[in-house]
């Protein structure tokens, strides 16, 4: 074996043996992973960063207190614990202490997410009421945009339960260690040192804000389709017909309220009728001074008698509703 590729050999082996050793010196409850080098975690994953806390008194020095803050600054993580490591101390020099200075809870970005879910599962209800009044290959194109939608409503719900589960944040805290000038003979004294790893315990809640604007785009493109296709399906549709005047050669018949109707004539006279009933095809109406009833239809007029079913075309009646 040449001696190039031995040294590669042993150099690999201390190398592998120094990240052993260092995995294995972390403190009990601290987890194998340091944030930086997650790839794609899932939400509940957890990691660690550390700080360096502590310092120095000098001999003559005045006592100093270090103390270090220690709270969630990243929507994507919370505080699952802290703790220290001692690495020395000498002198008047007091361990590092944590102390919890605000309650934890659920994080602000748990409390976003459900928001969020709760306005997409509204926007597809309104989405779904506008598919309603589409029918034949309208409705199946969007039916198949509901269905994307709902499979991205899905999606994202799983994505907020998951961000629920891992978003319970452990609080604010405060680390500190204090240390002194301590006396080592009669006319001098000696400097005072503590030196501290603070190991921050973070949890990973997940982006569901990312997962909210897929979901929210596909309902986007979801309530425009369908809009469009409502609103092809609605020009499509001939012209509703206003059943208020019916114009025929000799006069016309006037809707005045309700069930009342009026006959006007062109000769002047006028005659009192009654909306008996009417279906897509006609409106019906009865004058009870005549015993006479007629059937208005969109061009044209039949009458009878009140005793008979013998339905007649009425003199002159051919005409049209008015718009």
């Amino acid at each position: 074996m040449k001696l190039e590729s031995l040294t590669l050999i042993i150099l690999a082996s201390i190398s592998t043996l120094f990240l052993a050793t260092e995995a294995q010196s972390l403190p009990a409850g601290v987890p194998s992973q340091p944030c930086g080098t997650l790839s794609n975690p899932s939400p509940g994953a957890l990691c660690y960063t550390v700080i360096q806390g502590g310092g120095k008194v000098a001999a003559g020095g005045g006592p100093k207190l270090f103390s270090t803050i220690i709270q969630a600054t990243e929507p994507e993580y919370v505080i699952a614990a802290v703790q220290t490591e001692l690495l020395d101390r000498t002198g008047n020099a007091s361990n590092p202490t944590v102390h919890q200075i605000s309650p934890g809870g659920t994080a602000s970005v748990v409390s976003v997410a459900t928001d969020k879910l709760r306005e997409l599962k509204q926007i597809k209800t309104e989405i779904q009421v506008k598919a309603k009044g589409l029918a034949g290959p309208a409705l199946i194109e969007a039916q198949a945009k509901l269905n994307t939608l709902s499979e991205e409503e899905r999606t994202y719900e799983n994505v907020v339960t998951a961000t629920t589960a891992a978003g319970n944040d452990a609080g604010k805290f405060k680390v500190e260690a204090t240390a002194s000038s301590r006396s080592c003979g009669l006319w001098d004294s000696c400097g005072s040192w503590v030196h501290y790893n603070i190991y921050v315990v973070r949890r990973y809640v997940g982006n569901p804000i990312a997962a909210y604007n897929r979901a929210f785009l596909v309902a986007q493109d979801a309530q425009k389709t369908i809009d469009k296709l409502v609103a092809e399906q609605q020009a499509s549709k001939p012209a509703s017909i206003s059943r208020k005047i019916f114009t025929y050669r000799d006069g016309k018949f006037i809707h005045q309220s309700d069930t009342d109707w009026l006959e006007k004539r062109d000769d002047g006279s006028e005659s009192q009728w009654v909306e008996v009933g009417q279906t897509s095809n006609y409106v019906q109406l009865f004058d009870s001074s005549r015993e006479m009833k007629v059937r208005i239809f969109s061009s044209r007029i039949l009458w009878t008698d009140n005793k008979s079913n013998d339905w007649k075309p009425w003199p002159g009646s051919a005409g049209r509703w008015q718009e």
